[in-house]
């Protein structure tokens, strides 16, 4: 494996000193451990990336040798993401000479706030770490990562004001991701296709009405009971076909589930607006996720970017959602999570791993995800908790499936 081919990404601990409320670390059986810095240097002999992004689904700082890995790598750009609690002006004299690149998870400004989300969290503290970081930084990047939901989306304007007046150079924003009911009702993002939710709309106001009206005209239709006019039906036929024509199915049950939540995703929509306008001012790079999905413009972000993951205990996986074992809650129902493995850099290395059968065709399906796997927001089937769903398998034939991957559709957003 040749320098510039790939980012590694290695998760030097699983660990954490936070106990934030929507963190996969709650839904999950994983083993805590620091990554070994002998399997930590065999890595980086190995590998020689040209970017490295040291973190993962824990805080990178509680590695008690992470500056010693930070001197290791240094021949390659070097990424990573804190909660900001242990970068104390020490430690940021130090790093500021290696890092290339610095994100500080913070959700809002407002402190209350801000500790309820990030439990274990002190708001001023990070808040002084983080200021103290920007007076330092050289030619370092600084970044703010913030995950939206519905406690906070209305703080986004002020993050990105307060960021372009400090200095900060990107912010990065997610939706959440839903490890259960209760996150996913916090939730400020549909799954169905925006496509599909606007040939429908005119409809959706009839509610649970227009499919029972649907399905009672068409019994009566195909059982020749009556002649009859058939509204709701044709209605129904016409959104369907028009769907399949472009391309796309129509998840009603779904539909009608969100019709209520339109009127706050118009509110995070002029949020966002405003939030762009205001980084331009600034010069602020601001990546937006998006809420109105489209089932056709879906990419992994992993594969885009030539990028995977080494776990703490040194087991390769493709992406965060394959990382370790998880609940989740999508499309009205919830799952269990399976990791996906392609081997351990204990006994093989990153580059006769990457280059296996197995991870190379996982690869090269997910280059061209709306032609080779299904996107299960728009089936009604899926709603219904399908079979598929329920193995994480899907109706194309592919296991493991991304048929439900916020991920892939720029819902939830990666920071690689």
């Amino acid at each position: 494996m040749t320098k510039n081919s790939m980012i590694l990404q290695i998760e030097v601990t699983n660990r954490c000193n936070f106990n934030c409320k929507y963190c996969i670390r709650n839904f999950w059986k994983a083993k805590q451990r620091d990554m070994d810095i002998k399997l930590f240097k065999k890595i980086i002999s190995e590998a020689d990336p040209e970017k490295l992004d040291l973190y993962g689904i824990g805080e990178p700082l509680l590695h008690p040798k992470f500056l010693e890995m930070v001197k290791l790598a240094r021949n390659s750009e070097i990424f990573f993401t804190t909660n900001g609690s242990l970068l104390k002006p020490r430690i940021t004299d130090i790093l500021s000479r290696d890092i290339d690149s610095i994100s500080f998870s913070i959700d809002t400004l407002d402190p209350k706030k801000l500790q309820k989300i990030r439990r274990g969290s002190n708001a001023g503290e990070i808040l002084r770490n983080f200021e103290y970081l920007l007076k330092v930084k050289n030619d370092m990047e600084i970044g703010i990562n913030v995950v939206i939901t519905k406690e906070n989306f209305m703080d986004l304007p002020q993050i990105v004001k307060k960021a372009g007046e400090k200095g900060v150079d990107f912010v990065n924003v997610s939706h959440v991701v839903p490890y259960n009911k209760s996150i996913f009702d916090l939730a400020v993002f549909i799954t169905p296709s925006n496509y599909s939710y606007e040939i429908a709309d005119s409809v959706l106001d009839k509610g649970w009405d227009f499919i029972h009206d649907s399905i009672v005209e068409a019994q009566v239709i195909s059982e020749s009971l009556k002649d009859i006019e058939p509204k709701s039906f044709s209605q129904y036929k016409n959104i369907w076909k028009k769907a399949e024509k472009n391309g796309y199915w129509v998840n009603f049950p779904m539909l009608l589930e969100i019709k209520d939540k339109m009127k706050l995703l118009n509110e995070v929509k002029k949020s966002f607006e405003i939030s762009e306008e205001i980084a331009k001012d600034f010069g602020v790079r601001v990546d937006l996720p998006e809420f109105f999905p489209d089932a056709k413009n879906r990419k992994c972000p992993y594969i885009e970017k030539k990028a995977t993951i080494i776990r703490a205990d040194g087991k390769i996986v493709p992406c965060f959602e394959f990382a370790y074992p998880h609940t989740t809650y999508v499309n009205m129902h919830s799952k269990e999570i399976k990791d996906v493995v392609f081997g351990d850099v204990n006994d093989r290395s990153t580059e006769e791993i990457w280059k296996s059968e197995q991870y190379r065709s996982f690869r090269e399906l997910r280059k061209n995800i709306p032609e080779n796997i299904p996107w299960c927001g728009d089936c009604v089937y899926s709603t219904l908790n399908c079979w598929f769903v329920d193995k994480n398998e899907d109706c194309y034939g592919n296991s493991p499936s991304c048929s439900e991957c916020l991920y892939s559709m720029n819902i939830a957003k990666c920071v690689i």
